[in-house]
């Protein structure tokens, strides 16, 4: 039995008029290229939390990063990051990104889970 979907009432044009990064949301098994795919992208800035992304340097392309590690304040660091790239704060106004990645989300996910059980939320 096919499932009908009426794909032409459900397509709609997505437009971002402020300027913004594109916003793309890659997933997939280990090992199939998300992360080369993202660093490909204009001038990328790396929010590393596997420390997967030296597989990616390849070609000699230069790709700004910054690791999380685990015992680190991962929310706030990347809520940090992102408010520097918006402001233009230095390094970012030197930078410049234009893709912001961050590699993955599920090790994000993970340190996340460790820092709301270290430091709880009140």
């Amino acid at each position: 039995m096919a499932i009908e979907i009426d794909l032409a009432s459900r397509v709609k044009v997505f437009s971002d008029d402020s300027g913004g990064f594109v916003r793309v949301f890659l997933c997939g098994p280990p090992g199939t290229g998300k992360t080369r795919l993202a660093t490909s992208f204009p001038n990328p800035f790396v929010v590393d939390t596997d420390k997967g992304l030296l597989s990616t340097l390849v070609n000699g392309k230069k790709v700004w990063s910054m690791q999380i590690k685990a015992g680190e304040r991962a929310w706030e660091i990347l809520t940090e990051i992102i408010r520097s790239i918006r402001k233009g704060d230095p390094p970012f106004d030197k930078i410049k990104p234009q893709t912001f990645v961050v590699d993955s989300i599920t090790a994000l996910s993970d340190l996340m889970d460790m820092e709301l059980t270290r430091y709880p939320r009140s």
